[in-house]
């Protein structure tokens, strides 16, 4: 930031500052406001088996791919496990410090990958940009396994390029990290399997002629050698189930497919790609789908500009920065055009992410080479300064909004973030962990039951996870209010609720409110049964939060200790 003469360069220093602005929006209140609902918890179950039993209590199977009975690889629960073995415990956000280091590492590597096109300026601008991208900082700061695909796509696409830019001798550790790449995000976003090996091929294609002169045999055995390593835990899986995974893959592939017309699909994913690049790039959010086809527009005029640039280009390696980044959105955009109707979420875009800045970065620097004037380069860096402050006023807006929520109940209806997602309520890890030591000090017998109104049934199993990760021994009932449930003298009893809504009419007839107390849209209601005519609704043994979707598989839930017992 100082250079020989002293003077202090104010780019990098604002570089810099930003960079610091961007690691500090993810780390804020970090393990406080985590966000946490039933795919977060499975995992941390998952997670704290392994804990506590050891590796034989790691799966061979990882989460399912959305909407299929697939299983991607257990890569991701593994990364879990070594941050809690550093860590020494499994609260949640224990799980969270792996997307959040690959978040904070995403923005390195875009650094380098931006500046093998780009000058150092615009590099630094582009950067600055992405760091501070809503959706980056939102993904970095709670734990679930497409997270982290950012920074897995950039790391392939990266590897790549430099071994199209290496020789032979210098590029063998290049291959071994694209294929780490590629073993870790394929395990944490179907799309992510399926896109990048077509993305691998096209591009080889397009360098056919010069393959033998940068990829050995040696090379390409790293690659895949890698890759098989990696994916060991799926392999044994497939064969102690004779290949039942592999069969549920093109299963999958095939029940994804829309129902709707060609033209329709491809009408929906244009609008879907323009709604969340706009999304991305400025942190918008909103119904105006006015602006949503304003994204649209700069999906074209951003491809445009890749494939004006990649025609003028002489540069071979510069050359392949533009293809790589040509190729891996277009094969994005065909994958989805027969899922179209089924990707209105963010982490369907998180592996092109950064290539919605490269389009920006590739406008911008026709501009300025057409006007060749200091007012239009100075009139696009306003541009990216308001594309900056969007993003931080929206970041700001959400972190008020969690703010609020820990000390007062807040009702989506008067909110930006959360009406927008559609959540009944704003419930973070530091409410159910200060809720659930309440409730341990207030039935110090240990013997707990539990009833939840309908609003915050999805928080459950957080709920439950919240008081049994340091307390093994704590018995966790569920009742539900006005059925026959066997009266148990020796229990405490508490009613669930989101703060502000109606209590049930058979709340009164069954017990008498004792006591309660709020965390801010969490509403806890201690209750005295008056006689023994509520019944539960589940048995009357410890109920264990661990059960979920992954245990119902048949034949899809081993570990690594059942490889062993296998006869």
């Amino acid at each position: 930031m100082i250079n020989l003469k002293g003077k202090i360069n104010w780019k990098v220093a604002l570089f810099w500052a930003i960079i610091l602005l961007a690691v500090f929006l993810r780390v804020y209140n970090f393990n406080d406001w985590l966000l946490a609902k039933g795919d977060q918890v499975r995992d941390g179950i998952k997670v704290s088996r392994a804990f506590e039993g050891g590796v034989g209590d790691l799966p061979l199977l990882g989460p399912r791919a959305g909407g299929t009975k697939l299983h991607l690889g257990p890569a991701y629960y593994y990364l879990l496990y070594g941050s809690s073995i550093i860590s020494g415990n499994v609260a949640l956000p224990t799980t969270a410090y792996p997307n959040l280091i690959f978040s904070l590492l995403s923005i390195w590597i875009f650094y380098f990958f931006s500046k093998e096109y780009f000058s150092k300026d615009w590099t630094m601008v582009l950067t600055g940009m992405f760091s501070l991208s809503y959706l980056a900082i939102e993904h970095a700061r709670f734990p679930w396994n497409p997270n982290s695909t950012i920074f897995f796509s950039l790391l392939f696409v990266f590897a790549l390029l430099k071994i199209f830019k290496l020789g032979k001798e210098k590029n063998i550790w290049w291959a071994a990290l694209a294929g780490f790449a590629y073993a870790i995000g394929s395990q944490l976003h179907f799309t992510f399997f399926v896109a990048f090996p077509v993305i691998t091929i096209v591009f080889l294609t397009f360098n056919y002629r010069k393959i033998t002169r940068f990829i050995s045999w040696k090379q390409a055995g790293l690659f895949f050698l890698v890759i098989i390593f990696f994916y060991i835990p799926v392999i044994v899986s497939d064969i102690l189930n004779n290949g039942e995974n592999f069969r549920l893959f093109f299963s999958s592939i095939s029940s994804k497919s829309s129902e709707h017309s060609f033209f329709k699909n491809l009408q929906k994913d244009f609008y879907y790609f323009g709604k969340y690049t706009f999304r991305i790039i400025t942190g918008y959010f909103g119904p105006n789908k006015l602006l949503h086809y304003a994204g649209s527009f700069l999906v074209v005029i951003g491809l445009g500009a890749l494939i004006a640039s990649l025609r003028k280009e002489s540069d071979v390696n510069k050359r392949n920065f533009l293809l790589l980044n040509l190729i891996l959105f277009i094969t994005f955009f065909l994958v989805y055009i027969p899922l179209a109707y089924s990707i209105d979420k963010p982490r369907f875009y998180l592996p092109i992410f950064f290539v919605l800045f490269i389009f920006l970065g590739l406008i911008a620097q026709i501009i300025v080479g057409k006007a060749k004037s200091h007012i239009a380069k100075f009139s696009l860096l306003f541009l990216a300064a308001v594309i900056i402050s969007s993003n931080v006023f929206f970041v700001a807006i959400w972190f008020r909004e969690l703010g609020k929520s820990t000390h007062e109940a807040v009702n989506p209806k008067d909110t930006i973030i959360l009406k927008t997602k559609k959540d009944s309520a704003w419930i973070l890890w530091e409410q159910f962990v200060f809720s659930a030591d309440k409730l341990k000090r207030d039935c110090p017998q240990g013997n707990i039951y539990l009833s939840f109104s309908k609003k915050v049934t999805e928080f459950e199993d957080t709920f439950d996870y919240a008081l049994t990760y340091t307390d093994k021994n704590l018995k966790l009932h569920a009742f539900k209010i006005s059925e026959n449930l066997s009266f148990d003298s020796t229990a405490c009893y508490y009613y669930i609720f989101r703060n502000g809504d109606e209590m049930p009419k058979d709340l009164n007839k069954y017990s008498n409110q004792k006591e309660d107390f709020s965390v801010g849209s969490l509403g806890i209601l201690k209750i005295e049964i008056k006689n023994s005519d509520i019944l539960d609704d589940l048995s009357e043994a410890v109920k264990d939060p661990a059960t979920s979707e992954l245990e119902e598989d048949s034949g899809q839930n081993e570990y690594w200790k059942d490889v062993f017992q296998k006869k």
